[in-house]
């Protein structure tokens, strides 16, 4: 939810064949990303293999992982769910909602999974607090308070559910995931 330019969807297509939809408002360039982030991060030996014009090159490449599930679907993952997304999910099985840095569509993710059973993951990252007015947290005294920062907005997730977990990941910057497995 939320891809941007679908890096993680072509990464995770790509590397462990997984069938992937992108959900994002923007059309991402799933040609341009494979050329200019994906395949040259790869080693030596898996970018000859997918530049190799007997198999097509990068545009082989892209054909084959659409063939295998790699779709994109253009807008909004809101409260309100878009009826193509929907569709998408409905037509075959849904393992897990994936929001990295997924700005207005964290908080529908974790809903939606919550509602759906299904498994989510997501990197809480901007808060919106003057857009998501209605947020909100008891603090440690007891007192009731908007969200307003990214740990506030951890605390606000993890208070939608019994079982929702939260994990450090090992890297810096925004490496708090909030999850939940069905």
């Amino acid at each position: 939810m939320a891809g941007g330019k679908g890096e993680t969807a072509l990464r995770l297509s790509l590397n462990f064949k997984i069938p992937v939809t992108l959900v994002d408002p923007r059309v991402a360039d799933f040609l341009d990303t494979l050329k200019k982030v994906v395949v040259p991060r790869l080693p030596a030996k898996y970018q000859a293999r997918i530049m190799s014009a007997e198999r097509g090159g990068v545009e082989g490449c892209l054909e084959r992982l659409k063939e295998g599930g790699l779709r994109q679907v253009n807008c909004c993952f809101e409260d309100h769910v878009d009826e193509r997304i929907v569709e998408e999910m409905n037509s075959g099985d849904v393992g897990l909602l994936c929001g990295l840095h997924s700005d207005n569509a964290t908080e529908a993710i974790v809903k939606y999974g919550l509602a759906n059973k299904i498994s989510f993951a997501v990197v809480p990252c901007c808060v919106f607090p003057n857009f998501f007015t209605e947020r909100r947290i008891i603090d440690d005294e007891g007192v009731e308070k908007q969200v307003r920062t990214v740990e506030d907005f951890v605390t606000y997730l993890c208070s939608l559910a019994e079982g929702i977990q939260v994990t450090r990941m090992q890297f810096n910057g925004r490496n708090i995931v909030v999850w939940k497995k069905f």
